[in-house]
């Protein structure tokens, strides 16, 4: 009966009871990923894309900068991902790439996940491994390059 689910009472919440905890809440490592994996799964057009980018660039930013927060090898993935799909130019896109790898690999966190995110940004595998020589690869191997060649440094 309709009255019956109508006299179930809750608390009410806890501002309405006149309560008000101070939290000292901070953003973590995985907030600030969360909000890059949104960003790079934006759709749309150039202008939306761009905020979206910004948005990514900012949240990366923040745990580069941070004293109390380590990026993870999902932080460069992530944000590899977004420059992979937000920006159209191959020009930036390489540059941005190129900073990331470098951070990636001087924090020793490159993954499987991150490798291939940079590797699908790229439009020639030229390009791709010349920035990963740069970095101090080598390889003969003419397949895909595979967390097993990659220096363990990184």
């Amino acid at each position: 009966r309709m009255e019956d689910t109508q006299s179930t009472t809750f608390p009410p919440p806890i501002a309405a009871r006149g309560e008000h905890p101070t939290l000292c809440l901070k953003p973590d490592v995985i907030t600030y990923n969360s909000v890059i994996s949104a960003a790079a799964n934006s759709f749309g057009d150039a202008r939306i894309k761009a905020k979206a980018l910004r948005i990514a660039t900012d949240a990366y930013r923040k745990v580069q900068m941070a004293k109390d927060i380590q990026p993870t090898s999902q932080t460069y993935a992530l944000f590899a991902k977004a420059v992979r799909k937000l920006i159209a130019d191959e020009k930036q896109r390489c540059a941005f790439n190129s900073k990331i790898l470098h951070t990636c690999c001087r924090d020793g966190l490159m993954s499987k996940y991150t490798l291939s995110q940079l590797q699908m940004s790229f439009t020639s595998r030229k390009q791709f491994m010349d920035l990963l020589e740069s970095m101090g690869y080598s390889s003969t191997n003419k397949g895909p390059v595979s967390m097993k060649s990659i220096p363990d440094e990184w």
